[in-house]
């Protein structure tokens, strides 16, 4: 099943889906298991203070998302724990990180001993 099926105008349905063309930001989709479809997306992005990583999660496992500045510097943990099947939202305030406009990360780690999945979310706040 679909994360969400219309966004702003864009279709998502367990696939590649541009959120903002200006940027080319991606929501991601397992690979390695085509049996299991992961989805996550930043909603909004680009965004002025507060955005969420969405999370669709086909299986039981292991989740961390961390988010860093374009050179690696850790900014927060935004999960680090396991997790059960199903739909989650985890909220980035930038405003708590007195952080100024700019491109940031969200690097995504997931999954368990035999099915593991990575991606990077591009962040763009705005002012």
């Amino acid at each position: 099943t679909a994360l969400f099926n219309v966004i702003d105008g864009y279709e998502f349905a367990n696939q590649l889906a541009e959120i903002h063309p200006e940027f080319g930001l991606k929501m991601a989709q397992v690979t390695s298991a085509p049996q299991h479809s992961v989805n996550f997306a930043a909603i909004p992005n680009p965004f002025k203070q507060v955005t969420s990583i969405a999370a669709n999660l086909a299986f039981d496992g292991y989740l961390k998302i961390v988010v860093t500045n374009l050179v690696g510097k850790e900014i927060c943990i935004l999960a680090d724990k396991m997790v059960n099947s199903g739909k989650y939202s985890f909220n980035f305030d930038a405003s708590r990180y007195n952080l100024t406009p700019g491109v940031y990360l969200a690097k995504i780690e997931y999954g368990t001993s035999s099915n593991k999945y990575s991606d990077v979310l591009k962040l763009v706040l705005i002012k």
